[in-house]
């Protein structure tokens, strides 16, 4: 995302990035000071973040200049290899963690393994009919799975060509929630959460059209998300045992709500011409090309903080894992993520001077 019309996207991904991270150690290792224990409570509510974002980075990058999705082979290989290859590290680190803090050598989950490598993880502990979790523990993975099949989807979506895109997309989402409720299973919530990471896309349409997106604009977006947000209230009302925020089913609505507060948010902030955005989140933007990176590897490098051999106070080694989270992004992102698409470029150059 070179584009600067998305630097501000660009900074806001860097900061859910980080903000994920510092959620997961205020969870692992609480803070002492009850407003931090607070401010890191929304993890989920970032990751919702991410799904709007997603949706709209990706509508924006193929239709901001001409319409660049072509074949599905090309979609597919350019998607798979912006996610893969980090994934698949992601998996071997999750792996190799677990080993050196148990201090032996576990078994592989190959059943588990090849769940995740199959993009069909999620977290059993707080939702129902989960098919596999995430690849000893890695809970951040989670999210990958849903964000992979929303690119496969888009694609169908965008190809078809019908008409009213979003209202074919609520319903998807609607049916998602249903057949959820009836069976609970992973891709019927995969389906439910299309309309959240859609509506990301439907905002880049917007964009491009009119270049400035106004309440107006926003109105059948925020109807289709207040529509699903009440067929979720229903589980919320009817559940037998006690809620809790974080779990199955007020987990579900409240990360519905939580896109809707978002786009209010921004709509509104831009009608005031984003004032303060670059004081607030502005140094953020230096975090965006190695958000991918920070996301997937943290969680299991986080959980080794108490096992640092040394004998410095708990604040000190949090710093030290987040300098080496920082620094491992920084060369998985840069440097092999770099050359893996390089890799592409001459392999397609190669094929070209061959024909």
């Amino acid at each position: 995302m070179s584009n600067k019309k998305l630097a501000k996207l660009e900074s806001i991904r860097g900061m859910a990035a980080l903000y994920v991270v510092f959620h997961h150690i205020n969870q692992l290792y609480p803070f002492k000071w009850n407003y931090l224990n607070y401010l890191f409570r929304f993890g989920q509510e970032a990751v919702i973040l991410f799904f709007l974002m997603s949706g709209f980075v990706i509508y924006y990058s193929i239709f901001s200049k001409e319409n660049q999705l072509r074949d599905f082979k090309s979609y597919f290989v350019k998607r798979f290899k912006r996610i893969y290859p980090l994934f698949i590290i992601a998996l071997l680190l999750s792996y190799i963690t677990s080993c050196m803090y148990s201090g032996k050598i576990l078994p592989p989950q190959s059943e588990i393994l090849i769940g995740n490598l199959l993009n069909l993880q999620d977290f059993s502990a707080g939702k129902p009919g989960v098919w596999v979790d995430p690849y000893y523990g890695n809970l951040p993975l989670w999210s990958l799975s849903y964000e992979w099949w929303f690119y496969m989807i888009f694609w169908i979506i965008i190809k078809i060509s019908i008409t009213r895109q979003f209202i074919g997309v609520l319903a998807i989402s609607m049916v998602g929630f249903i057949s959820y409720s009836i069976f609970p299973n992973s891709a019927s919530l995969i389906l439910t959460y299309l309309i959240v990471w859609w509506t990301g896309a439907e905002l880049a349409k917007l964009y491009l059209i009119k270049g400035f997106i106004r309440y107006k604009d926003i109105g059948p977006i925020l109807i289709g998300l207040s529509i699903v947000s009440l067929m979720l209230l229903i589980p919320v009302i009817r559940y037998p045992g006690s809620l809790q925020i974080g779990l199955h089913p007020v987990l579900e609505l409240r990360h519905f709500l939580g896109s809707i507060f978002f786009i209010v948010i921004a709509i509104t902030w831009q009608h005031f011409k984003f004032l303060g955005f670059d004081l607030i989140f502005g140094i953020f933007s230096r975090i965006a090309p190695i958000s991918f990176g920070i996301y997937i590897f943290h969680y299991p490098l986080v959980k080794g903080i108490s096992y640092l051999p040394i004998n410095f106070p708990i604040y000190i080694k949090i710093l030290i894992v987040l300098l080496f989270v920082g620094g491992f992004s920084y060369l998985m992102e840069m440097k092999f993520q770099k050359y893996i698409n390089q890799l592409g470029i001459r392999t397609a150059k190669v094929k070209m001077s061959n024909s």
